[in-house]
This record gives structure tokens, sequence and C-alpha cells, in this order.
């Protein structure tokens, strides 16, 4: 299911490595390992699958929880005693949180698709950026062909942030077909160049939000557009946010894929997503297109 994704850009062609991938599938975590990345199953025994013209394959983020720092520090105390140097002391801290970390129990695992289009020149991995910087060194790993350049879609928030206002202030001048406003904006003071964007203050839920409310934020107070939802020609809604974020995806109308239950997983998967990544891709290239026409 695909609720958000990050892109990336890149020119040239690419493909999946088959046989990297098969090396790098189910194995469990050994004792020194608090993360693992491995390529799973799409369904039955199948790791990649081209779907019209997009190759797909999955990709499983599995992590230990954190050791608890109280625990550490009173166990590490404990054997290295008083006398201890800091030297020993972090030495020992290491060997312990490698013992305890054992007891610690997994986190939930993190499930993503990764997509190629050599058409657009765009690989979507249907997570957020978090998880993906931890998949991303097994991702590249399963890449062939002649390609480079690979670099995440990304733009400055002040950018972003002045597309999404006039998005707001405006609608029908700013925003292009097939987008439409929905009911959600979050606002806050805008971000500046080179420093990590500001958290949102004033998150606004309504039937339609740019309403004289939402403006007089905006226009009195002095506050812009963090994250925005959107509706995409009444089919898929979306939130897009100053980090270039596109998440809390939700496919609607004829792109609302239900899995029949007497059918086989394989005939399901491909329904589903000759259906839904068209659209996907559309939504993103659209985006990059509108940011990088920004002038600030």
């Amino acid at each position: 299911m695909i609720k958000q994704v990050t892109a990336f850009t890149f020119t040239g062609k690419t493909f999946f490595n088959e046989d990297f991938i098969l090396d790098n599938t189910i194995r469990p975590l050994t004792k020194d390992e608090d993360t693992l990345v491995k390529f799973s199953p799409l369904y039955d025994d199948t790791f990649t699958q081209q779907v019209e013209r997009f190759q797909v394959a999955k990709i499983t983020l599995q992590q230990r929880k954190p050791v608890d720092e109280d625990v550490l520090s009173e166990v590490t105390s404990q054997r290295v005693g008083e006398d201890a140097t800091l030297e020993e002391y972090e030495s020992m801290s290491e060997d312990v949180y490698r013992e305890l970390m054992q007891y610690t129990g997994f986190k939930p695992n993190k499930h993503a698709l990764v997509i190629i289009d050599n058409q657009s020149g765009k690989l979507l991995i249907t997570t957020n950026t978090k998880n993906t910087d931890e998949m991303m060194s097994l991702v590249i790993g399963s890449l062939e062909g002649e390609y480079e350049d690979l670099k995440l879609v990304d733009f400055e928030a002040p950018l972003i942030e002045k597309l999404l206002t006039n998005y707001l202030l405006d609608e029908s001048k700013n925003l292009p077909d097939p987008f439409m406003l929905v009911e959600k904006v979050n606002l806050g003071s805008k971000s500046e160049f080179d420093k990590s964007p500001k958290n949102a203050t004033i998150s606004i839920k309504k039937e339609y939000p740019s309403d004289p409310e939402t403006l007089g934020f905006i226009l009195n107070r002095n506050k812009v557009v963090k994250l925005l939802q959107l509706d995409y020609d009444g089919v898929v809604e979306l939130e897009f946010t100053n980090k270039f974020e596109i998440k809390g995806i939700k496919f609607k109308e004829d792109l609302a894929f239900e899995p029949e239950d007497d059918s086989a997983e394989s005939l399901n998967f491909m329904s589903q997503y000759v259906l839904q990544l068209p659209v996907l891709f559309d939504i993103v290239n659209s985006l990059e297109e509108q940011v990088s026409l920004v002038e600030y």
C-alpha cells in the first residue's frame, strides 16, 4: 500500500540487478547489528516485476529497539568501577550496549516499494526520508546500467512555501489543473534558506481551507503554508509539504483498489499497480516542475 513517497532523479537508464537482489534477501540480524535492510518478495517468490514501463522491487527495514540509556549507564558503571578512565568507560559501554541490545526486541518492520521509471528519470521509494536513508545503500547496490546523478528531489523550503502559499491565496490562478484544494493546511513562520525548515505552528482543517480566517493568518500575521492537502483529478488525495514530502496518499474512485480474495496474489499486484503507478509518477513530476519554476 502506498501512503507516501520519497523521490529521486537520475539521468540515463537503470535496471534492477536481480542476482544482487536475490543475494540480499531474507536473513536474520546478527548479534552485532541493530539495523538490517533486505529485499523481500513482492508476492510468492517474485522479487522484481515489470509493471508496464515501471520496474518494481520491495525492500524491508528491520531495527532493534534502542537500549535504555539509564540501564546502559548503570550496568557500565558497575562493570568498570569508580576509578575507570573515560576510555575504559566508553569501551565497556560499547560492549554492554551490544550485550543489552539482544534483549530489546524489534520495532515493527518498515516495508517500501522501490520503483524505477526510465521514461521520466525517476526512482521512487514508498516511505519517508528517514527510512529511505537507511535503505539507500542497498537500493544503490541493486541498480545497474548506464545511469548517473541519482539525487534526492530536494528544494529549499522557502521556495515550496511560496508555491503552497500562492496556491492557497488564489487557487484559480496559481493551482494548476487537475489539482484542487481539499481541507487541511498547516501554517507557520517563513523558513530561511540554508537552514532546516521551521515547523508548522497552526493546523487548520476546514471544508474549504482558503477562507477569510486562514487567509488572515497569511496576510495579517505573516504566516506561510507549510503543508497543504491536495486532490489530484478526483482520484488521489495527498499532503504536500515544504520538505517536498508527498504523504497521506489516498487513492479514490477507480484507483481505490481492493484485492479480490479469489484472485492470485500476482494478479492483484499487477491490477493495483497498473492503475496507480502512472498517476503517482504524474503527481511527482508535476509537483517537481511547479517548484522548479518558483522565483524567489
